[in-house]
């Protein structure tokens, strides 16, 4: 089939201004909930980045059929909202096994059909550091047959570039290597994870802004997070809180001179790196988001043995504090107050990293609408 001289026009316009946010999630069944039942105000400032999540290990198996199942799941937690389609533990050149048992099509080109046959709207990202010349290939094909641009994952904090290039000059390349133009394209600045020992100075990611933004982006996306990957820092059976030092970092930036004020992006209220669900040890806890930290409501215990009805009391405690919110402030706020009242079942733990997420993404939204008036 013959490349048209232009990729299509996009569905809709995918250039956001800096009040937006870019949450980015897996597609567990938490966030993918969280993302289902998130309100039509909280979804006019949001565009996600949603990740398809490979097999723990590199001999797990890894199936057409299952990434076409986690595509519709994603379908139908989006809809016909725009989103970044990523992906977490899959090789460059991973291949999946087709129905007849043989090693077929890479995962990707499995991935975007599937989407496109959802036809829902996004935007693929390719990771800076990762790609080869088969990913960058079905990339630009999928940039040319969707017209909606893609998008560049940029861990900048561990990228040195080698002289003479520098960071400006090897995202060209990449950008010349897809075929995509800068206008269609999009930067997403991934920090990863703050530790609380390794913190930057708002100066020094302005600085590292100014040197990106020399290329004139779509959108530049600065994505991080505090949340640590446990949470052993909060005492068992106590209420504690974890910092925001990425919500810092950005609010920080619109005091700095910058070329560009780029759009904030977190990782909700998980780490960056996969969860192991249910693992041997894992406390019952609830992750609540507030304007500036993270309060933690920890249960006592390994769950699998103290038991989910712990979390109706870790509830009563949430609702006791001046935190919580209210009951109508977010379906996951709503689940605190049933699971509180003894009204509804308190599931797993899945069911708690969607209540949280559902949560955050409301308080995240709502402090975003806020850029420009200078709170």
């Amino acid at each position: 089939m013959q490349r048209p001289l232009l990729p299509p026009e996009p569905r809709m316009s995918l250039a956001w201004g800096p009040g937006h946010y870019v949450p980015a999630v897996q597609f567990r069944t938490g966030e993918l909930r969280a993302l289902s039942t998130a309100s039509s105000s909280t979804w006019a400032g949001l565009t996600p980045l949603v990740s398809l999540v490979g097999p723990k290990t590199e001999e797990g198996e890894l199936t057409a059929s299952r990434i076409r199942n986690g595509i519709k799941r994603i379908a139908a937690a989006v809809g016909n909202h725009p989103f970044y389609l990523d992906t977490i533990r899959l090789k460059p050149d991973q291949r999946v096994k087709l129905s007849t048992g043989s090693i077929g099509k890479p995962a990707l080109d499995v991935a975007y059909a599937e989407a496109r046959k959802q036809e829902l709207v996004f935007v693929p990202v390719l990771r800076v550091g990762r790609p080869n010349a088969k990913i960058c290939e079905i990339v630009q094909e999928t940039v040319w047959q969707d017209g909606s641009g893609a998008a560049l994952k940029y861990p900048i904090l561990s990228t040195i570039p080698t002289p003479p290039k520098t960071h400006a000059i090897l995202l060209k390349e990449i950008l010349e290597e897809i075929d995509v133009e800068p206008s269609a394209a999009d930067l997403i600045l991934d920090l990863g994870y703050l530790s609380p020992d390794d913190v930057i100075q708002s100066d020094d990611a302005a600085s590292l802004i100014d040197q990106v933004a020399q290329i004139d982006w779509r959108n530049i996306i600065l994505l991080a997070t505090g949340m640590p990957p446990t949470l052993s820092c909060i005492e068992q059976g106590k209420i504690g809180s974890i910092d925001r030092p990425e919500w810092k970092l950005w609010q920080a930036l619109r005091e700095v001179k910058i070329a560009r004020m780029p759009i904030y992006g977190d990782y909700a209220i998980q780490h960056p790196t996969p969860p192991k669900d249910g693992g041997p040890g894992m406390r019952a806890n609830i992750r609540y988001t507030t304007r500036r930290e993270t309060i933690i409501v920890r249960g006592e215990g390994d769950v699998s043995e103290k038991g989910k009805m712990q979390y109706i009391d870790l509830c009563r405690k949430l609702i006791a504090t001046s935190h919580y919110k209210g009951s109508n402030y977010s379906w996951g706020d709503q689940v605190i107050q049933d699971c509180a009242d003894g009204i509804r079942d308190p599931e797993n733990q899945a069911l708690w990293r969607g209540v949280g997420t559902s949560h955050h993404f409301r308080v995240v939204t709502e402090q975003l609408s806020e850029f420009g008036s200078g709170s």
